[in-house]
């Protein structure tokens, strides 16, 4: 089964209705939920997914604690699915260190990254952030990352 470390902002794509690549997004959620590739994601990822669908809850117009329970309940949803690995151990917090220390990338995005190539998984991101851009080529050759934005592109 083909496996995939899916990347914070693809998990907020997929509860954005009308996102700019909901239905990019809801398509690897879907096929994960229908057991054709397994997701791959650490605890900075759901955490962040946590705070960011807070976020994003609120901004939709929902008051404070029905955003709260459903950011909780996408958290939970994440560490209970069946077919969602959450990793980390020291050989991923190491390589996501020699990560973040050679590319100089957010922190949470170095430790998907070596989650990806500890389990030989493909790492999906919403799109190329800014501090990948100095070394974008190497990242992708190394990793095999793909973006929503670039799948985007090509669609159209």
């Amino acid at each position: 089964m083909k496996k995939v470390a899916v990347d914070t902002g693809v998990w907020i794509e997929s509860i954005a209705i009308g996102s700019t690549y909901f239905n990019l997004a809801s398509e690897i959620v879907e096929r994960i939920n229908r057991e054709e590739i397994t997701a791959i994601i650490t605890p900075l990822t759901a955490s962040e997914t946590y705070y960011i669908a807070y976020r994003v809850y609120k901004q939709s117009g929902l008051n404070e604690k029905t955003a709260i329970t459903k950011a909780e309940k996408l958290f939970n949803l994440l560490y209970s699915h069946r077919n969602i690995k959450v990793v980390l151990n020291k050989i991923i917090a190491l390589k996501a260190g020699e990560i973040k220390r050679k590319y100089n990338i957010a922190l949470s995005d170095a430790y998907l990254l070596a989650a990806a190539k500890h389990e030989k998984a493909t790492p999906v991101f919403r799109n190329i952030e800014k501090e990948m851009n100095p070394h974008l080529n190497e990242l992708k050759n190394k990793y095999k990352i793909i973006f929503l934005s670039e799948i985007a592109k090509n669609i159209k």
